[in-house]
């Protein structure tokens, strides 16, 4: 089975960000999550557990209501794709994969935004 490289979005550009190897993922079958190309814009955000359509943007102001995780596939490193989930308690629920507390920290000051 594939082991996939997983980023935390909110962490793509943070220069406090250390961890080189980024996240290998155990092994999960990638197929329960409804993702989106990394070059899907313009079209609505699917929450990767239910695949329900969120009726936010992709690239809008709204995305930051969701926990994004970028994905890159080992065996097609061209085709990165994104997952968005509710909250990283979500995440960590469905992955088993703990989430780190700065990434959670980003995540909940985000969400005052949208108050």
């Amino acid at each position: 089975m594939l082991h996939y490289i997983v980023m935390w979005q909110d962490e793509i550009d943070d220069p406090e960000y250390q961890d080189q190897t980024m996240h290998q993922s155990p092994t999960i079958d990638r197929s329960d999550f409804f993702n989106q190309p990394i070059t899907a814009y313009a079209k609505n955000i699917l929450n990767a557990l239910t695949g329900e359509d969120t009726g936010y943007r992709i690239g809008s102001q709204n995305e930051k209501r969701f926990y994004v995780v970028m994905e890159n596939d080992p065996s097609d490193p061209k085709e990165a794709r994104r997952l968005y989930f509710e909250s990283p308690i979500q995440y960590e629920m469905a992955t088993g994969i703990k989430v780190s507390r700065k990434s959670k920290e980003r995540f909940y000051a985000n969400q005052k935004l949208f108050l």
